[in-house]
């Protein structure tokens, strides 16, 4: 990726990043950052080269914390059904820490240069791909969503 076509992507990524739910973060080297909230879980788009003429984006997010047996036996043996059910749900993956938080990670090519458009689009297959799971953890886990501004 050329300098003229990482100054672009870092104008169009900012334009997406101008409400208080949003923020861009310039890493390093042609990496890029977009932090975001969606339905009140905390989320990070990662973009990276991969290769000439594409990138890659990795989607993070911590989604709740698994309460101990003696919190809640049945609420943890739910949680473990949920995340071993998730197994095959590609290109997200679902995992617990070792401090007990359910993370999740995915990965998706995008072609360069970055644009508005292709960063939804890729954020949004990520997205609404474990949007069924998301609505079923917090019946089973401590959840880090928040309530929407």
């Amino acid at each position: 990726m050329s300098d003229t076509s990482v100054i672009e992507a870092a104008g169009t990524i900012e334009k997406l990043a101008s409400s208080e739910c949003s923020e861009l973060v310039e890493v390093e080297d042609e990496k890029f950052e977009f932090h975001f909230d969606y339905l009140g879980w905390p989320f990070i788009a990662r973009i990276t080269p991969y290769g000439p003429g594409s990138l890659h984006m990795q989607l993070l997010g911590k989604v709740g914390r698994l309460s101990f047996a003696a919190e809640g036996r049945e609420r943890r043996i739910g949680a473990i059904m949920l995340l071993r059910s998730t197994a095959k749900c590609q290109p997200i993956r679902f995992a617990l820490t070792r401090n007990g938080d359910t993370a999740l990670t995915g990965d998706v090519g995008v072609a360069a240069p970055v644009t508005p458009t292709k960063l939804i689009a890729a954020i949004t297959t990520l997205l609404a791909s474990i949007k069924p799971f998301l609505d079923l953890f917090p019946l089973f886990i401590d959840s880090y969503r928040h309530p929407p501004n």
